[in-house]
């Protein structure tokens, strides 16, 4: 697996900063480093990483594999052999002694809980690296009792036993997976017997120090070549590996195999179970040559001196890590990623490990904002298809398999069985890009899209508009032109077949599409001039009739019809195809021909009817259909958006009729009036007259009464009548008079 130069750079920069600003506000990673490696390691010891390697349930993980594989360069060396020293990790470079060592989290105390372990690394050979426990686990003598120290006396200590058979169970929860990363000291290969250049002379004693020209050294390598994964460091390790080098004092110099000063080696008076050692100084491997009972130690100012092995002194072990075994775990890296305007689309996540057990595949969610959607989706570079639902199967890409699918407004894609890092890349786009060429219409930021599903997406476009024109829209090229306060249809453009309606309001127009075919659409909307209005009239039915036709000023058009015959009437209407039944006494029209406005107004009396029409856009035909049925007229509604009533109605109720004497005072003041009259049937009396939304309460008892404007304005004033039994009384009826003036 391969990261760029400017990804881990940008890993640097990220820990630098979180150990930076630990260390301004006195907690996290500053405190972590002071804590363990004393108060100037902040200066030594400066780069961390802090999610624990091992996860509770026995798995790697893979944020904190990938920190540590960026951190000692592994992307970029791994077929390295050559030996780096604690300070060279970071940059492979063996000619200066300055640079960055590296503390990680790995294990807990108590195996799968408590406090995490950290652990420095120190050397790193040939995708080994080499870690030691930056303080001690537990304390323990090295050896129950005072022992010649020989080449097998560390493989039998009291401490390897230890090692061997209780924290190693504990370190890695008795887990292969955990245990596989751990390599032994043989695999390492510079630990082997000699490789330190470290000689000895007695195969009974171990050596350290005498005379700095004459000292041989013993590192008892040999002891620890078997079978341990935890062992001890040597003297030749942490403090020196020749003999003519040696000073015993030392605490600041890079010296020893693994290159540590005295801030590595420097110890903290704590341990991780909470054990009280004798002293605060933990246990090398390496005897000494002034008594053959007598072991190495590590101060805690990271100064060397040595003690009888049957001392209780703290355990800090060391270990071997196997980079290619825990990369070969952790699997490979995915870079998903957005492509353009973020401002599109939103990604669930951005970049993570591919693990083949635990997760067995990893899902990448792109959800596009309202008002776009997800148009593209690359796995290495190659445009894969987005499907409109959940596959049954994976499908194959170079580098692994994929499901790439749609879910409403987002896609869904998931990767599996992958064979190298993979990126993946999504794109969005709007659906739509308004417009409008009529400066006089102006589209709203009310304007809303509602991918409720990708499939069902709801675009509801708002435009204001300063005068009653013709509107019309394009989309996709296709024009489309509005008839009439509302109407509805279907527009095919070169993606699919969308569902369009139109609602027009005093001063605004709502356009609803549905349907929308899921791609990018362009939309604009304007004005039009309709072509030269021709109206055509006839009449259906009966004995014909007399046709008016009135053009206003303000471009209003009235067409008065008048029924030949007395005992005819319009029962309907029928415009441009589409019959109207006439039920009310005014009333509009809705969806019926090309005109903007068409409002009716029916008189029973005079058998006249009048359509007044504005906005005419396209020529019509109108016919009137008569019959020799009386209708019944309903009061016009005014509640739920018809034409409602404007003036004064007249009704009457079963038993005589009602009639207005005067002018209609719609327009007058609330002082100027109409007579009212009512006329019985015969075996019927006159009752009074009410308002009909309230029967209930009489206005007048007189047959004929003058009502004010606001009285009746905008009302129907219905007479009422009741049976009688004498039926000679009003043996006629009068209905010559017109109910209408």
């Amino acid at each position: 697996m391969q990261i760029s130069a400017k990804t881990r750079l940008v890993c640097l920069i990220v820990a630098l900063l979180v150990f930076a600003l630990g260390s301004l506000v006195g907690t996290g990673t500053y405190l972590i480093i002071n804590h363990l490696n004393k108060s100037n390691a902040s200066t030594e010891t400066d780069y961390i990483t802090t999610t624990n390697l091992f996860n509770t349930n026995g798995t790697i993980n893979a944020t904190a594999a990938n920190a540590l594989l960026e951190a000692v360069g592994y992307y970029d060396y791994s077929a390295t052999t050559t030996g780096y020293k604690a300070h060279q990790i970071t940059t492979r470079s063996t000619s200066t002694n300055t640079g960055n060592t590296i503390i990680f989290p790995m294990g807990y105390v108590n195996g799968t809980s408590g406090e995490s372990i950290y652990w420095q690394a120190t050397y790193l050979y040939n995708n080994y690296l080499t870690i030691w426990m930056v303080k001690g686990y537990t304390s323990s003598t090295w050896n129950s009792s005072s022992v010649n120290l020989s080449y097998s006396a560390y493989a039998n200590s009291t401490i390897q036993n230890y090692l061997d058979n209780i924290l190693w169970g504990t370190l890695t929860q008795n887990n292969s997976t955990l245990q596989s990363i751990f390599a032994l000291p043989s695999t390492v290969g510079y630990q082997t017997s000699g490789s330190e250049s470290l000689a000895y002379n007695n195969s009974d004693t171990s050596y350290r120090y005498g005379s700095t020209s004459t000292s041989t050294f013993d590192n008892l390598a040999s002891s620890v070549y078997n079978s341990s994964y935890l062992w001890l460091p040597s003297f030749g390790e942490v403090c020196n590996n020749t003999s003519s080098s040696y000073d015993d004092e030392s605490t600041t110099s890079y010296i020893g195999q693994w290159g540590l000063n005295s801030t590595d080696r420097a110890l903290n008076a704590t341990t991780y179970d909470g054990t009280s050692p004798l002293l605060y100084y933990c246990w090398l491997r390496s005897g000494t040559n002034s008594n053959n009972s007598y072991a190495l130690l590590v101060r805690n100012d990271g100064s060397v001196g040595n003690l009888t092995v049957n001392n209780t002194l703290v355990i800090r072990p060391a270990a071997h890590l196997s980079l290619n075994t825990l990369n070969n775990i952790v699997g490979y890296q995915i870079n998903a990623s957005i492509s353009g305007n973020n401002s599109y689309i939103q990604l669930d996540k951005t970049v993570d490990f591919f693990m083949p057990t635990q997760p067995s595949a990893l899902t990448f969610t792109y959800t596009a904002n309202t008002g776009y959607y997800v148009n593209s989706i690359t796995i290495n570079n190659l445009s894969v298809a987005i499907l409109d639902s959940q596959p049954s199967s994976y499908s194959n890409v170079t580098g692994g398999q994929y499901m790439c699918y749609r879910k409403g407004n987002q896609v869904i894609v998931t990767v599996t069985n992958l064979t190298q890092d993979m990126t993946i890349t999504g794109s969005a786009n709007s659906l739509f890009d308004l417009a409008s060429n009529n400066s006089t219409l102006i589209i709203q930021s009310s304007t809303t899209f509602t991918p409720n599903t990708y499939f069902d997406t709801t675009a509801e476009i708002v435009a204001t508009f300063e005068q009653n024109q013709n509107i019309m829209f394009t989309i996709d090229g296709v024009a489309v032109r509005l008839y009439g306060n509302n109407s509805s249809g279907t527009v095919t453009v070169s993606s699919g077949t969308l569902n369009y309606s139109h609602n027009i309001h005093d001063n605004y127009v709502v356009i609803e599409l549905t349907n929308l075919p899921k791609t990018h659409h362009t939309f604009t909307i304007d004005h039009y001039v309709g072509a030269t209005s021709q109206i055509t009239v006839n009449s259906a039915g009966g004995s014909g009739g007399d046709v008016q036709t009135y053009i206003e000023d303000n471009g209003l058009r009235r067409i008065v019809f008048s029924p030949t015959s007395d005992s005819e009437w319009v029962y309907s209407v029928t415009i441009d195809n589409i019959e109207v039944l006439i039920q009310y006494y005014k009333a509009e029209i809705y969806g019926a021909g090309g005109f903007s406005t068409i409002r009716y107004i029916a008189k029973d009396s005079t058998n006249t009817f009048t359509l007044e029409i504005e906005g005419v856009y396209e020529s019509s035909h109108i016919t009137f259909n008569l019959s020799t049925q009386k209708p019944t007229y309903q009061v016009p509604p005014t509640s739920s958006g018809g034409f409602g009533v404007s003036g004064t109605v007249v009704a009457a109720g079963i038993g005589g009729e009602a009639r207005i004497v005067g002018n209609d005072i719609a327009n007058g003041t609330n002082d100027d009036t109409v007579t009212f009259i009512a006329v019985a049937y015969t075996g019927y009396r006159f009752v009074g007259w009410v308002d009909a939304s309230n029967e209930t309460d009489i206005i007048s008892t007189a047959s004929s009464v003058r009502l004010t404007k606001d009285q009746t304005n905008g009302k129907i004033i219905k007479a009422l009548f009741a049976p009688i039994d004498n039926s000679g009384i009003n043996d006629a009826t009068d209905d010559s008079e017109h109910d209408f003036v």
